[in-house]
């Protein structure tokens, strides 16, 4: 009896990890890179405007008051349709950076800026929101914008990380929010009625008899040849 209370249980274990690996193979993998700008080397391909790269900083040239750095093209190894930027900044209450990205499909034609909202910042480290693209979207560029009214802002790194959601991750794998647990969908489907079951015969109404108001006898001459 222990015997084959034993063998079934290893028979139960094996059929469980099979299935278990078997739907693990089934869930699609992330597909994401990253670009990363932080050195002099990194810089330097862009174009520069009132601004300079010190060390390997970039911050607004000396007596400027604003200014602004675009990068150069940058062709991802894949089509993506989702991208998520990170900064590491040093920004005073009188000073500004704003960032902003736009993606291509064939590195001629540029879709509209779109502006890094941030959604996070830790330790100077910004995340900002999610933003998403046209789907085969392979060219990047980003540019920056500088502002101050004493000294400058700097830009130390940035990283944007482009995905495509054909083959994952999930909105709650971008943005880092607790997965929902449940069915499907969680409003439960609605019983279905057979044609069978439909009532479809009249329903009697009773009609309220009522006495007439006021009675009207209208006379009409006709000649006596008219036929109708």
């Amino acid at each position: 009896m222990v015997r084959s209370w034993l063998l079934l249980s290893l028979v139960c274990v094996w059929a469980i990890s099979g299935r278990l690996e078997a739907v693990s193979s089934t869930v699609p993998q992330v597909q994401s890179a990253r670009w990363v700008q932080t050195e002099l080397d990194d810089w330097l391909p862009g174009t520069f405007s009132n601004t300079y790269v010190e060390g390997s900083t970039l911050r607004l040239q000396p007596g400027r008051l604003s200014g602004a750095y675009q990068s150069a093209p940058f062709r991802a190894s894949f089509g993506f349709n989702g991208a998520v930027v990170e900064t590491l900044v040093h920004v005073t209450a009188t000073q500004t950076l704003a960032v902003e990205l736009r993606g291509s499909l064939d590195g001629q034609q540029w879709l509209a800026w779109q502006p890094v909202q941030r959604t996070s910042e830790v330790n100077e480290r910004t995340l900002g929101r999610f933003l998403t693209f046209r789907p085969s979207t392979t060219w990047l560029q980003y540019r920056v914008r500088f502002g101050a009214n004493a000294d400058s802002p700097r830009l130390d790194e940035i990283a944007v990380t482009y995905m495509s959601s054909a083959v994952g991750p999930a909105l709650i794998d971008l943005i880092a929010r607790t997965n929902w647990s449940g069915p499907p969908t969680l409003t439960p489907r609605p019983d279905a009625i057979s044609r069978n079951d439909w009532s479809g015969g009249g329903v009697q109404v009773v009609v309220e008899r009522q006495q007439p108001q006021r009675i009207e006898i209208s006379q009409v001459q006709v000649p006596a040849d008219d036929t109708n």
